[in-house]
């Protein structure tokens, strides 16, 4: 009966000891930088070593879709466990869009001024077609892509379609008429202007981006369009 009693007193104590050592790393942050959307996970990043990341399909990370899209600059407080891979969100306080700040952090420019895009819901269910109608989208990629814009277009002419994430960010990827496989292309664009191209042709994927950081180190929806062709040559086109 002791050794029982004395093994329930050890429990409890390594339960204490080890419930008060995880409350400690539980501390109150507050972040103000870009919201960059991924699919299984998401961030907001000050850019400067300060971050709070959450799960994409989290009930809190639906109230923070609800305020602050892909690429949007937003303000962050939240209680957040600090772990080996930085802040993870564990209650939120509050959230705040403050899209209007974007412009002194976010490098994303196609003409010298900050592009933002904040008509894209209403091209969800459309086909890639609609977007190229679009006078400042099409302008846009027209910068971006130059010659290849037309690539584009032929290589995502079969699609099924255009959907609006979570993060209200646009995607869409199809193929050529007839040679699907062979020549492919995936298209993602935020609110705040980012756009991300990724053509796959000729045993080659042709990757473009508006964004500084992201010029070597594409995003999780293009990282998954370039993943579906392991034996394509990536090539970076706009470093």
């Amino acid at each position: 009966m002791k050794l029982i009693v004395i093994f329930c007193l050890l429990f409890s104590s390594f339960s204490y000891a080890k419930n008060t050592s995880n409350n400690q790393k539980v501390t109150e942050m507050t972040v103000t930088g870009k919201l960059t959307y991924g699919t299984l996970d998401s961030v907001i990043d000050d850019g400067n070593g300060n971050s709070i990341g959450f799960l994409s399909d989290d009930k809190m990370a639906a109230k923070i879709f609800e305020k602050c899209h892909e690429g949007d600059l937003c303000k962050i407080s939240a209680l957040v466990e600090n772990g080996e891979y930085g802040a993870s969100l564990k209650k939120l306080i509050s959230i705040e869009r403050i899209n209007e700040q974007i412009s002194a952090t976010n490098s994303n420019t196609t003409s010298g001024n900050l592009t933002s895009f904040d008509n894209l819901n209403k091209f969800g269910g459309g086909s890639p077609e609609d977007i190229f109608k679009d006078k400042k989208i099409d302008s846009a990629l027209k910068k971006l892509l130059g010659k290849n814009l037309n690539l584009l277009k032929q290589n995502i002419a079969v699609s099924e379609g255009i959907t609006i994430n979570n993060a209200g960010a646009l995607e869409s990827s199809g193929c050529a008429p007839h040679v699907c496989t062979i020549e492919d292309a995936k298209i993602y664009i935020e609110r705040s202007g980012g756009i991300y191209v990724a053509i796959h042709t000729d045993s080659k994927i042709l990757y473009f981006t508006t964004e500084e950081t992201s010029k070597t180190k594409p995003i999780d929806p293009i990282n998954e369009f370039i993943k579906s062709y392991p034996d394509a040559k990536l090539i970076f086109m706009s470093k």
